[in-house]
């Protein structure tokens, strides 16, 4: 009966240690999320200028990540000296139950009663701190059980700053391609025009859309509003152009610091928003999203993606597959979203979907040639 309540202490603590220890675990895996997304699309926060801005986000998914750890430790400590304070309880009430049944100790026996008691002691207690790694182990291998059970879903020299956001000019490109790669091409586009680069698979779409961002050593000429472009930097300083790839990335934070993450105000992130049509994005602006946060459609994540493009106010959209991989449902809301640019926005998009590529103002076919369909 002496040892009963701190006993139910002992289990209370142990189920406070599994608790952080899952908690724990959750912040380390979004963390461990955060950081492939940052090193994985590094050439999109570079293009808007924003890696500054996404090592917060990842600096602030850290500390709570420290956090939860250091109060795991902090359970694991208390939790061993409990099993310490237990052990001791433990060896005075067989004293004091021997006594009561009239034991006798003499000629050293309590001390050899207690040294043996203490020997045997160190082993329990390093049971107790084994069964403390056994938990964290335990949450360790579900979340990874959960993993493994899932579906599996040279730069070039900075130019001089410029502010794009007013300016609406004529994109030309010059039989413009990457130096290594890719096929080289010859357009014009008017502001507020579009552009669809169709191909298939493998014929320099989107290695046409990254020479165009700078992550790709170019030949040829690029010009935007009469402004050489073909060798400037990268980011918003140097080109008129915002970025929307394929797989939309999201970084841990709100919905609405997702689309705030190229351009730095959150005011002109609820502007895009409302521009796009997304009212139901704009009522779950103060949602967590991203690693560790509430998941998001397909659909979902290109209209953040594309408002984040938006609130630039750059003049120049490029759009890596739109549409790819959504349901229908999914596929006409973005495509309406990318209808209301016209006249606003130069967008410029790539597809293999001829349907897709059929709302532009002008189709340039990249297979097996580069070639301008007739207006």
């Amino acid at each position: 009966m002496l040892l009963l309540p701190f006993g139910l202490v002992l289990a209370a603590l142990r189920r406070r240690f599994r608790r952080q220890s899952e908690l724990a675990q959750g912040r380390a895996v979004a963390l461990h999320e955060a950081v492939d997304e940052l090193v994985s699309h590094l050439d999109l926060w570079r293009t808007f200028g924003a890696t500054t801005r996404v090592a917060h986000a990842l600096e602030s998914t850290g500390k709570v990540a420290v956090s939860l750890a250091a109060r795991v430790e902090g359970a694991r400590a208390a939790l061993s000296g409990a099993n310490e304070v237990l052990g001791a309880l433990a060896l005075l009430a067989c004293v004091a139950l021997a006594e009561r049944a009239g034991a006798t100790f003499g000629d050293g026996s309590l001390v050899a009663f207690a040294a043996v008691c203490f020997m045997a002691y160190r082993p329990l207690r390093d049971l107790g701190d084994a069964r403390a790694w056994l938990e964290r182990g335990a949450v360790a291998h579900d979340a990874l059980e959960r993993v493994m059970t899932e579906e599996p879903a040279a730069r070039p020299a900075a130019g001089p700053a410029r502010d794009w956001t007013k300016r609406r000019g004529v994109l030309e490109l010059r039989e413009l391609g990457a130096r290594a790669r890719g096929p080289r091409s010859s357009v014009s586009v008017m502001p507020g025009r579009s552009l669809a680069l169709l191909g298939a698979n493998g014929s320099g779409k989107t290695t046409l859309l990254r020479t165009l961002l700078g992550l790709e050593p170019a030949t040829g000429a690029l010009e935007y509003d009469g402004v050489e472009l073909t060798h400037a930097g990268v980011g918003p300083e140097a080109r008129p152009f915002a970025w929307v790839p394929q797989d939309a990335p999201l970084v841990t934070g709100t919905l609405l610091e997702n689309v705030a993450l190229a351009c730095g105000e959150v005011s002109r992130a609820r502007v895009a928003l409302a521009e796009l049509g997304a009212d139901r994005l704009l009522a779950r602006a103060g949602e967590r999203v991203g690693p560790g946060g509430t998941p998001l459609s397909g659909g979902e994540r290109r209209l953040v993606a594309l408002a984040r493009a938006l609130a630039t106010d750059l003049p120049v959209l490029l759009l890596d597959e739109p549409t790819e991989g959504l349901d229908e449902k999914s596929r006409a809301r973005v495509l309406a979203a990318i209808a209301g640019l016209r006249g606003a926005r130069t967008v410029i998009w790539v597809t293999h979907d001829a349907d897709v590529a059929a709302l532009a103002d002008r189709v340039l076919s990249l297979d097996p040639a580069p070639a301008l369909a007739a207006e």
